[in-house]
């Protein structure tokens, strides 16, 4: 090897190393956020290669320069979560969020489409209507992007339009002060089978989509027609009008001990504010998830498909985590450090709220539930139907 050939590998094996190195440097936010939720930098290992995109995409989101986010995070959540994604890539001027409420938040951009607008680039939680998104061809593919392979099959797209976030875990909280632990039912049926939860000492909303239909799925028709009979008729619960947070509060106040159903992420958040409260699942545990996908032809359509990419990645996740508390779909982040109550999750069998369980299995419970609710003296303000994850 000559001398002017020696300098010239070392000089290209200085490039990589130096390369690799600007690419293992975090953004300062993402190192805020391992500090608040006392992780290490190894929680990230592999980060460098889910965020691998081709030069091509991140030019082309170059000339973007900007993205619009159609989501239900609260404004000051989503400012915690973009902050890493903008400090990443700091060519992305500025992100214009809107957040959406219920089925209007999905709804309202497909119409939309339909016409040949665009108000939003990347949209979220549009369980109800993948299918009318799918019709329309209104997502472009995001098969190809790196982190598309993070999430388990179950949770994404067979035709490569769409993937889930974030998952929730919708059980039940109860009073800490009036339940001790070890009384909490280890399955469903006992709800029933006690009687220590008869008779007023379960609230119960009318939100059976975000529980009951994946225990329906899980257990067939049979089990969960009889189910709903005997709940109503045997266990007697509290029929609630209030919406999930409003549940939580009552069970707070004393009105009930149970309240159902509540999911993990927003339990642990009025936890953290000094509620008496806590999360049970039995086994089995229901599960939702929430969705993302970018409109086809958007006119920031790549930039959407790089922050769909970067949701998708560890960094991504962990931001999501930390900005609501919400359990990752990142199939490498599902242990002790990233769930709410992994106790309660972890080692039981899920049941997850699939689109074919919505759009199969869900109108089949809801015919039986909603009958019940009705006959039995429920709240007549609302009927069980799509819900927020």
């Amino acid at each position: 090897m000559t001398m002017k050939t020696r300098y010239l590998s070392l000089l290209a094996a200085a490039l990589v190393i130096g390369q690799a190195a600007v690419a293992a440097e975090l953004p300062q936010a993402t190192k805020d956020i391992l500090r608040t939720l006392k992780l290490t930098e190894k929680s990230l290992d592999g980060l460098d290669a889910e965020l691998a995109v081709p030069a091509s995409l991140i030019e082309a989101a170059k000339k973007e320069g900007r993205l619009k986010v159609r989501a239900n995070l609260s404004p000051a959540n989503f400012k915690k979560l973009q902050a890493p994604f903008l400090e990443r890539y700091p060519f992305i001027k500025d992100i214009q969020y809107t957040r959406g409420i219920g089925m209007n938040r999905a709804v309202n951009p497909l119409l939309a489409f339909k016409r040949g607008n665009y108000v939003t680039d990347v949209i979220t939680s549009f369980t109800r209507v993948v299918d009318d998104y799918r019709e329309a061809k209104a997502l472009t593919d995001i098969a190809d992007l790196p982190t598309w392979k993070n999430v388990p099959e179950d949770a994404k797209d067979k035709h490569g339009t769409w993937i889930s976030t974030q998952n929730s875990h919708w059980c039940m909280a109860y009073n800490t002060k009036r339940v001790k632990k070890e009384e909490l039912p280890k399955t469903w049926m006992e709800l029933i089978e006690n009687p220590r939860w008869h008779n007023g000492k379960i609230g119960m909303g009318n939100r059976p989509q975000l529980w009951l239909v994946t225990l329906w799925a899980h257990y067939g028709d049979k089990w969960g027609t009889e189910y709903i009979d005997k709940l109503f008729s045997i266990a007697r619960p509290q029929l609630r009008k209030e919406a999930i947070n409003g549940l939580m509060k009552l069970a707070v106040m004393g009105e009930y001990d149970i309240a159902l159903p509540a999911a993990d992420y927003r339990v642990k958040i009025q936890v953290e504010k000094g509620a008496p409260l806590g999360f049970h699942c039995p086994d089995v545990v229901p599960a939702t998830d929430s969705q993302i996908g970018v409109f086809r032809g958007s006119p920031n359509s790549n930039a959407g498909r790089l922050f769909v990419n970067w949701m998708l990645s560890k960094e991504g996740q962990l931001a999501l985590t930390n900005a609501d508390k919400s359990a990752p779909a990142h199939s490498g982040l599902q242990n002790d450090d990233f769930l709410s109550y992994p106790r309660e999750v972890l080692g039981k069998t899920r049941a997850l709220r699939t689109v074919d369980v919505t759009n199969t299995i869900q109108p089949r419970m809801l015919k039986v539930w909603n009958k019940v609710w009705a006959t039995t003296g429920g709240p007549s303000e609302k009927k069980a139907g799509p819900a927020k994850r």
